[in-house]
């Protein structure tokens, strides 16, 4: 745990260095979690931290996460006590530019590795289209080129309220309330659900609000997820989580 906390603020204080002598622009988050649930799959039924670095060029940006274990619930065919150990790494680059002044297009791909786990490492190709105003509507196709060779289409929205919080800064406190609904194909589904049908997946729903503290932003959040399709994961605990958590970062 230390030469992960370590190495994510090495990291940190190294990235504003690069940003004076490129026009680059990001944020970086340490973000604890009591559980850990990647596309309604409940991964880690314990707490987790998680490090990121995003960075943003014109219409380029990119990510790096690393998730680090807190607790010994898992146990792994190649790391019996995951406790203290990074047991995921995925890292993405995208283009994205508006098609016109409500439309913006993505385009990009990611990387998924699980050291000490077992799970094969994979790639997949990224494309979504994006509809700004009320909503904030995306829609994405994930297509893996690796390891599942099947693709995944996510539907997400989001919208900030007003919380009626007058901030000592000035600023009016909002909530965001967010949510998605995904679909996977036969070959996507059948690796990562258990399951040979084409169907819907998953679904989820969240809240969080910013605090801005000096340069810091802290983020508290809460989020629900399901699985819709009784044959995804037929007979798996934990179809259904209730989780929160808190995210420390800042952005440059």
């Amino acid at each position: 745990m230390k030469r992960f906390l370590i190495g994510t603020v090495l990291l940190a204080s190294a990235v504003p260095a690069l940003a004076e002598v490129s026009p680059i622009t990001g944020s970086v988050h340490l973000t604890y979690s009591t559980i850990d649930v990647w596309r309604g799959i409940n991964l880690v039924d314990d707490s987790v931290l998680k490090g990121t670095v995003q960075l943003k060029h014109d219409h380029f940006s990119g990510f790096i996460q690393g998730r680090m274990e807190l607790t010994d619930t898992n146990s792994y065919p190649l790391r019996v006590d995951p406790t203290g150990s990074i047991t995921a790494l995925r890292a993405g680059i995208f283009y994205s530019f508006d098609y016109d002044q409500a439309v913006n297009v993505t385009v990009g791909a990611m990387a998924h590795q699980y050291p000490g786990v077992g799970t094969p490492q994979t790639q997949e190709l990224y494309y979504a289209v994006g509809f700004g105003g009320l909503g904030n509507i995306n829609v994405a196709v994930i297509q893996d080129i690796q390891a599942v060779k099947g693709y995944r289409v996510v539907a997400t929205g989001s919208h900030t309220f007003p919380a009626g919080i007058r901030m000592p800064d000035g600023k009016d406190q909002g909530i965001t309330f967010s949510a998605h609904v995904a679909y996977g194909d036969s070959k996507y589904n059948s690796f990562y659900y258990n399951t040979n049908s084409s169907t819907l997946t998953d679904l989820g729903i969240g809240a969080s609000t910013d605090f801005n503290i000096n340069q810091f932003i802290i983020t508290p959040f809460l989020a629900y997820s399901a699985l819709i399709d009784p044959d995804v994961l037929k007979g798996a605990p934990n179809r259904n989580n209730f989780y929160g958590g808190v995210s420390v970062g800042f952005k440059f």
